[in-house]
């Protein structure tokens, strides 16, 4: 595995998590207030 495949792999999972606890966090604030 080249190194660039490696990095844009690790970019490519800090993004995934990134927007995923945007909508984890966006999801728990919508649900306070009905």
């Amino acid at each position: 595995m080249r190194k660039g495949n490696q990095i844009n792999l690790v970019r490519a999972v800090g993004v995934g998590l990134l927007l995923l606890a945007l909508i984890v966090g966006a999801a728990g604030f919508f649900s306070q207030y009905p």
